[in-house]
């Protein structure tokens, strides 16, 4: 475990982990629209609209994550003010 938080506190290892993190939601988000698209071809509302969406909301949660834990963020800088 004392490997992992020093490899993680390592700035290069951080952005290498970022990078795949961004890489990752790239390729879901580009794969959601490409599933909405697939399903915007059918008039109802179908099993493609429903992989296409969940997969745009994985991207939108990874990257609110890399937000939440990123450098400036003002929310994570108030809470350990205000303890």
């Amino acid at each position: 475990m004392k490997e992992l938080i020093a490899w993680l506190q390592d700035p290069v290892n951080m952005a290498w982990l970022v990078g795949l993190f961004l890489t990752f939601a790239g390729a879901l988000r580009g794969f959601g629209e490409f599933f909405i698209w697939i399903g915007k071809k059918n008039p109802e509302p179908d099993k493609w609209d429903s992989a296409g969406k969940f997969l745009l909301n994985v991207a939108g949660w990874i990257g609110k994550f890399l937000a939440y834990v990123g450098m400036g963020n003002k929310q994570k800088e108030l809470s350990k003010t205000e303890k």
